[in-house]
C-alpha cells in the first residue's frame, strides 16, 4: 500500500519543506520560505508566496 501511495502522489509523503532563495554550495542552508502540513490541514503549498524579487548571485564553480 505504501509503494502504491508513493507512486500515485509523492507529495503525500512530504509534511514540510523549505526554500533557500540564496543557497550557495558550502554555505549553510537558511530557509526564507517554508510550508508544512498539520493534522487538521493536510494541504501543502507547492508555489511560494514569499514574493522574492531578485535572483541570487551566481557563484563561479569552474576551476581557476
Amino acid at each position: 500500500m505504501f509503494k502504491e501511495r508513493a507512486i500515485k502522489s509523492g507529495f503525500d509523503l512530504i509534511d514540510f519543506w523549505a526554500v533557500d532563495f540564496d543557497w550557495q554550495e558550502g554555505k549553510p542552508f537558511e530557509h526564507h520560505w517554508q510550508d508544512y502540513r498539520t493534522w487538521k490541514d493536510r494541504s501543502l503549498k507547492t508555489i511560494s508566496d514569499f514574493g522574492y524579487t531578485k535572483y541570487p548571485k551566481k557563484v563561479n564553480t569552474s576551476p581557476a
